[in-house]
C-alpha cells in the first residue's frame, strides 16, 4: 500500500479488523469468510447472548448496575461489528475516495495540511488505544489476578457472572469461563477502540479536505510564469482552477454522503446509549457498596465515554464550520476582474455553500458540540432523579467529577500534548513539570483508594495512648503542633506564591501592561490545530490554570500530610523514650507497701509497652499508605532534579531560570523533609533500647525485668518506612537520589559539550 495515500493511515485499523474477522478487503477467500463467521459468532454474538442471559438471571441488586453500564458498551460494539460487515463495499468506496487525485496535496500548504492530519491521527490512535486498553486490562483482569495469586483473594469474573448456570457448573468450569469472558472482553475493547478511531479518522479527512478546498479557493491565482500570457489564456487558466475546486467540492459532498450513510444508525445509537451510560456511571459513585478499585475504574470509564462522544462531536462541528466558511473564502480570491463565466461558477459555489454539511444520526440528530452538551445535560438530569437529596451523595459526585475533570482529564490532555509536541529542547521544561503532575495523580488515587486507612491513622492519633500524660510529654506534643502549623504555612506560601508569580501573574502582567504575547502557563495544546487553539484560547487557558492550581494544592497538601504523619510517629517515639526513661513513682506512692509499688511499676511499664505496640501499628499503617508513593516520588525525583539542573545550561530567559531555581529547591525540600523525618524515626525507635537503662530497673521484680528484656529485644529492630518495602525513607537515600540525579546531569552536560 502506498504510504503517501490517505487510506494508508487506516492500515492498522483494517489490519486489526482482519484479525478480528471483520474485514476482508476488496476480495475475500472462502477460508477468510469461514474464519470471520466463526470468530464473530463466538466472540461477538455468543458473547453478547451470554451477557444478556446473565443480566436476565442476575439478582436484582444495586451491585449489578456496573454490569449493566458495561452492557451498553457491548451492545454498541456488536452494532459496530455488524455495520462493518454489512458495509464493506461502502468502506472500500470511502478509502478509494480518499486516494483520488483531488484529495491529494498540490502545493506546499495543502501537503502540510495532509501531513498534520496523518501525524495527529497516528498519535491519537496510539494514545486512545493505550488509554482504553491499559486501564481496562489493569482494573478488570491484571489487578484481580494479582490479588488472587499474591494476596490470596477470591477471583471473580472480569465483568459478569454466568448466573444462568448453577454454582456447581460455574465452579467446575471456572477457568474456561473466565478465559472465554476475558478473550471476549479483549475483542470488545479492540472493536470499540478501532471503530471510534476509524470514525474520528474519516471525519478528520472530511475536515482536512474542507480546509484544503477553502485554501485553494481563497488562493486562486496564476503562477508567475503565467502572468505574461494572453488575456484569453489567463482566463482559461482561471476557469480550470475554479473547475478543479468545484470538482473537489463535489467529491467532498459525495464523500460526506457516504460517511453519513455509513454512520447514520450508529451515531444515534451511540448518543442514546451514552445518556444511560453516563447517568449510571455517575450514579455508581454514590453507592456505598462500591469498592475503591471499581470507583477508580468507573472514573476512567466515565472519562473514556466522554472522550468517545466528544471527539466525533467536535469533528462534526469543525466540518460544519469549514464547509460554511466556503462562501466567505471566495471573496479572498482574485475574482473582481474575472470573466462572467468565472463569476457564474463562483455564484453557484456560494449558493450551494449556504447549506453547510451536517453529519446526522438517523438524519435527525446532528453530530455537533451542541448535541454533546445536550447528551451530558440529559444524562445529568436522569442522574439527579436517581440521586435524590442526599448531601453525602452530592459530595461524592462532586469529588469524582472534580477529580475526573481536573486530574484525570488534565493529565490526559497533558500527556496528549507531550506526545504531539515538537521534539525540541524547549519541551524539556514541560517534561519536568509532567513528572510532578504524575506524582499528583498518583497521590490523588492513593487518597481516594485508602480513605478508610487514612481515617484509621487519624483515629490512632486520637487514642488516649497518644495524648500527653505529664508536663514533658505535653511539651513534645505542643512543639509538634506548632512546628506542623508553621511548616504548612511556610511550605504552602513558598510553593503557591513562587509558582503563581512566574507561571500566571507575571505573564498576565506582561500581557496587560507590556502588551507581550500571552502563552499557556505550562504546556501548549499541541494536539489541537493553531486555529482551534486561537479560537478557544481563553477557555483553554482558564482550564489549564485551574488544573495547575488544583495540582499545586494537591502537591502542597499531600506533602504536608506526609510531613505530619511522619512527625507524629517521631513525636510519639520521643514521648515513649521519655516515659520509659522516667518510670518512677510519684512522691506520695513511696509510702505504699513494696507489693503495691511493684504493681505500680508494672502498670507504668505495661502502659509503655501498649504505647509501643500502638506506635508500631501506626507505623505499619503509614508504611502501607505511603509505600508506593515513596518509591514513585524518589524515582521521578531523579529525572526531575536532573532535567531541572539541565535547564540552566540551555539558552532560557531569566524568568524561567529563576522559576527553575525555586522549582528545584521545592523538589529538594519535598524529598529532604520526609527523608529527614524517616531517619529521625529510625533513630528514635533505635534509642528505645538505651532508654530502658535510665529507668529505675535495678531493684525491680523479675516480671518487670523480663518485660524490659522482651522490649529491648524487639527494639533491636528499629522502625524503617520503606518505599515498596525496599527503599528506606532516610537521609542516606536522599543523598543517593541527589548523587544519581547529578550523575545523569553530568552525562547530559557532557553530551551537550560534545555536540557544541
Amino acid at each position: 500500500m502506498d504510504s503517501n495515500k490517505l487510506s494508508h493511515s487506516f492500515y492498522k485499523i483494517t489490519y486489526v479488523w482482519k484479525l478480528l474477522g471483520m474485514w476482508s478487503g476488496k476480495s475475500s477467500s472462502k477460508y477468510l469468510r469461514i474464519y470471520s463467521g466463526l470468530f464473530v459468532t463466538l466472540f461477538c454474538i455468543l458473547f453478547n447472548l451470554f451477557f444478556t442471559l446473565s443480566l436476565v438471571y442476575a439478582p436484582r441488586a444495586v451491585d449489578s448496575i456496573s454490569v449493566g453500564v458495561y452492557y451498553f458498551t457491548t451492545l454498541c460494539e456488536l452494532a459496530e461489528v455488524l455495520m462493518i460487515l454489512r458495509n464493506r463495499q461502502k468502506i472500500i468506496s470511502i478509502f478509494e475516495t480518499m486516494d483520488c487525485k483531488e484529495f491529494q496535496g498540490n502545493d506546499r500548504q495543502t501537503n502540510e495540511y495532509l501531513r498534520q492530519f496523518k501525524t495527529t491521527f497516528s498519535k491519537y490512535l496510539k494514545v486512545y488505544a493505550a488509554f482504553i486498553f491499559i486501564t481496562s486490562n489493569i482494573c478488570l483482569i491484571s489487578l484481580p489476578l494479582f490479588n488472587y495469586f499474591f494476596r490470596q483473594k477470591e477471583l471473580n469474573m472480569p465483568i459478569w457472572e454466568y448466573y444462568f448456570l448453577n454454582n456447581e457448573t460455574r465452579n467446575k468450569y471456572f477457568f474456561y469461563l473466565f478465559t472465554y469472558q476475558s478473550i471476549g472482553m479483549e475483542v470488545t475493547l479492540l472493536n470499540h477502540i478501532f471503530y471510534n478511531v476509524f470514525l474520528s479518522g474519516i471525519l478528520s479527512v472530511a475536515v482536512i479536505q474542507s480546509k484544503i478546498l477553502n485554501w485553494n479557493i481563497a488562493n486562486i491565482r496564476l503562477a508567475d510564469e503565467d502572468v505574461s500570457k494572453s488575456t484569453e489564456e489567463k482566463e482559461r487558466l482561471y476557469l480550470n482552477k475554479i473547475y478543479d475546486c468545484l470538482k473537489h467540492y463535489e467529491i467532498i459532498l459525495k464523500y460526506c454522503e457516504d460517511v453519513q450513510d455509513l454512520t447514520n444508525l450508529l451515531i444515534s445509537l451511540n448518543y442514546g446509549l451514552s445518556v444511560l451510560t453516563l447517568c449510571f456511571t455517575m450514579y455508581m459513585f454514590l453507592l456505598a457498596t462500591t469498592n475503591s478499585n471499581t470507583l477508580v475504574y468507573m472514573g476512567l470509564y466515565l472519562s473514556a465515554m466522554l472522550v468517545k462522544i466528544f471527539v466525533p462531536s467536535f469533528l462534526g462541528s469543525q466540518l460544519t464550520n469549514e464547509t460554511n466558511n466556503l462562501r466567505f473564502a471566495v471573496y479572498s480570491c482574485d475574482w473582481v476582474p474575472r470573466s462572467k463565466a468565472f463569476k457564474t461558477c463562483l455564484m453557484i459555489l456560494v449558493e450551494r455553500a449556504h447549506r453547510p454539511v451536517f453529519i446526522k444520526g438517523l438524519k435527525v440528530v446532528p453530530l455537533s458540540l451542541e448535541t454533546f452538551t445536550s447528551i451530558v445535560k440529559t444524562a445529568y438530569s436522569f442522574y439527579t432523579l436517581l440521586k435524590g437529596k442526599s448531601s453525602s451523595k452530592n459530595l461524592r459526585i462532586y469529588s469524582w467529577l472534580f477529580v475526573t475533570l481536573y486530574y484525570i482529564m488534565y493529565n490526559f490532555f497533558y500527556t496528549l500534548s507531550l506526545v504531539c509536541a515538537p521534539r525540541a529542547v524547549d519541551t524539556i521544561g514541560v517534561g519536568v513539570y509532567y513528572f510532578t503532575t504524575l506524582c499528583g495523580l498518583a497521590e490523588i488515587v492513593m487518597i481516594l483508594r485508602n480513605r478508610q486507612k487514612i481515617i484509621s491513622v487519624f483515629e490512632t492519633m486520637d487514642c488516649k495512648e497518644f495524648q500527653g500524660n505529664n508536663r514533658q510529654t505535653n511539651e513534645y506534643l505542643r512543639q509538634f503542633k506548632i512546628t506542623f502549623s508553621r511548616y504548612f504555612k511556610v511550605y504552602a506560601a513558598y510553593c503557591f506564591i513562587s509558582s503563581h508569580t512566574f507561571l500566571m501573574f507575571l505573564p498576565l502582567f506582561n500581557y496587560f501592561f507590556q502588551h507581550k504575547e500571552l502563552e499557556m502557563p505550562i504546556w501548549e495544546y499541541y494536539f489541537l490545530t493553531n486555529a482551534t487553539r486561537n479560537k478557544y484560547f481563553f477557555y483553554l487557558y482558564t482550564y489549564q490554570s485551574m488544573g495547575m492550581i488544583a495540582t499545586i494544592f494537591n502537591h502542597i497538601v499531600y506533602n504536608v500530610f506526609l510531613f505530619g504523619i511522619l512527625s507524629v510517629a517521631v513525636s510519639q517515639s520521643k514521648v515513649l523514650n521519655w516515659n520509659i526513661a522516667n518510670i518512677r513513682l510519684a512522691d506520695d506512692d513511696f509510702l505504699k507497701s513494696t507489693e503495691e509499688k511493684e504493681r505500680l511499676y508494672l502498670n507504668k511499664l505495661y502502659n509503655c509497652l501498649k504505647h509501643y505496640e500502638i506506635i508500631l501499628k501506626y507505623c505499619e499503617d503509614v508504611q502501607d499508605l505511603t509505600s508506593f508513593l515513596i518509591s514513585l516520588n524518589y524515582g521521578l525525583s531523579v529525572f526531575t532534579l536532573c532535567f531541572s539542573m539541565y535547564m540552566f545550561l540551555l539558552p532560557t530567559n531569566s524568568n524561567t531560570l529563576v522559576y527553575m531555581g525555586f522549582y528545584l529547591s521545592a523538589i529538594l525540600i519535598k524529598n529532604f523533609v520526609p527523608s529527614y523525618l524517616g531517619s529521625e524515626l529510625t533513630n528514635e525507635s533505635n534509642n528505645l533500647r538505651f532508654a530502658v537503662y535510665s529507668c529505675d530497673w535495678v531493684p525491680r521484680s523479675k516480671n518487670f525485668k523480663t518485660c524490659l528484656m522482651i522490649f529491648v529485644e524487639r527494639a533491636r529492630r528499629p522502625v524503617f518506612i520503606k518505599g515498596l518495602k525496599v527503599v528506606p525513607l532516610s537521609l542516606a537515600t536522599f543523598t543517593s537520589i541527589v548523587k544519581t540525579a547529578y550523575s545523569f546531569f553530568t552525562l547530559l552536560r557532557g553530551a551537550q559539550d560534545q555536540l557544541i
